[in-house]
C-alpha cells in the first residue's frame, strides 16, 4: 500500500523540494502551506495540496481531512518555520512569542493531531526540521537559535514517549541552506547593520560569513532527499545532519567540550570586539 505523508511549509524552499522528493519516491503527498498560489504547481508534480496555518488553533483538523481522504497517515514532516535576526537587547518579547508560535507550538499542534493515526501505521514517523543552530548557538540570532534548541529537546522527549508504540521521532539538521528563507535573513541582517547601533558590526559580521556557510550547508534538494530517507529507512537514525557544515558541527558533539566549543569561543570574542 502506498505510504502517505503530510508536510508543512511547502510554499517554497525545503518543504517544496521535500514534497516533490516524496512524490518521486511514490508516496502519496499532502503538501501544505500558507499560500495557495505557491502550492498549486505541486499538484502538477502529483501532490495533493491544502492551505494550512500552523498557528491556527484548528490546524490539526487538516490531519483528520487527510486521513479521511487517504485512509491512513504514515509520516508527518514538521517543516514550517520562520526566522529572526536580532540581538537579545534589540528583540521584542512579542517577536519571540510569534517565532515560538510557528516553530514550536505549531509543530506541537500538528503532531498531537497526527499521533493517533501514526500509531496505526506500520512505520509511523514524525520528522522535525531542526538546524545546526539547534545544537550550537549563534550570536545575533538568539530567538531563532532558542526555538531550534526547543525543537531538539521536544523531539528527544517525544522519542521516548513514542518508543513503546513503534513510532519514530526524527531530527533532520541542515546547515545554512541557500533558500528564500535564508535570503530573507541576509536581507534583514543588512538592514539592521545599516540602521547602526551597538550591534551593527555583529550584524555585518554575520552577513559576511553566513553566505559562505550556506555553501557548506547542503542545498534544499539534499535536505529534501535526507527527509525522505529518514521517513523511509527501516530503522531510522535519531538525527540526520545535512551538508558538510551540518555533519561537521554535529560530529563535533562527540569531541571533548573544550574542542567542541573552541569555534564558538572565537565567535563570541569577535562579537565582543565588534560590539564595543
Amino acid at each position: 500500500m502506498t505510504r502517505v505523508v503530510l508536510i508543512t511549509g511547502c510554499d517554497e524552499g525545503i518543504g517544496r523540494r521535500a514534497a516533490r522528493a516524496f512524490a518521486d519516491a511514490d508516496w502519496t503527498v499532502y503538501a501544505t502551506g500558507l499560500d495557495e498560489g505557491a502550492l498549486n504547481p505541486l499538484e502538477d508534480d502529483g501532490c495533493e495540496t491544502a492551505v494550512l496555518d500552523v498557528t491556527d488553533v484548528d490546524a490539526g483538523s487538516v490531519v483528520d481531512d487527510v486521513v479521511k481522504e487517504a485512509g491512513r497517515l504514515d509520516c508527518l514532516v514538521n517543516n514550517a518555520g520562520v526566522g529572526h535576526v536580532g540581538a537579545v537587547e534589540e528583540t521584542e518579547a512579542e517577536d519571540v512569542a510569534e517565532l515560538f508560535e510557528v516553530n514550536v507550538v505549531g509543530m506541537h499542534r500538528l503532531t498531537k493531531a497526527a499521533l493517533p493515526h501514526l500509531r496505526d501505521s506500520e512505520i509511523g514517523r514524525v520528522v522535525n526540521l531542526s538546524s545546526v543552530v539547534g545544537r550550537y548557538p549563534l550570536p545575533g540570532m538568539a530567538a531563532y537559535t532558542a526555538s531550534k534548541f526547543a525543537v531538539e529537546g521536544w523531539t528527544e522527549a517525544l522519542r521516548g514517549e513514542l518508543e513503546p508504540f513503534g513510532v519514530d521521532a526524527i531530527l533532520v539538521e541542515p546547515g545554512v541552506v541557500g533558500t528564500g528563507f535564508v535570503d530573507d535573513l541576509f536581507s534583514e541582517l543588512e538592514d539592521r547593520a545599516d540602521e547602526g547601533g551597538r550591534y551593527a558590526d555583529l550584524y555585518r559580521m554575520l552577513n559576511y560569513w553566513l553566505p559562505d556557510l550556506a555553501d557548506l550547508g547542503g542545498d534544499a534538494d539534499e535536505t529534501a532527499e535526507t527527509i525522505v530517507r529518514a521517513a523511509s529507512a527501516p530503522k531510522p537514525r535519531e538525527r540526520y545532519p545535512v551538508g558538510m557544515q551540518g555533519r561537521a558541527l554535529v560530529l563535533g558533539g562527540h569531541l571533548p567540550p573544550w574542542a567542541r566549543d573552541a569555534g564558538w569561543r572565537v565567535a563570541r570574542d569577535v562579537s565582543r570586539v565588534f560590539g564595543k
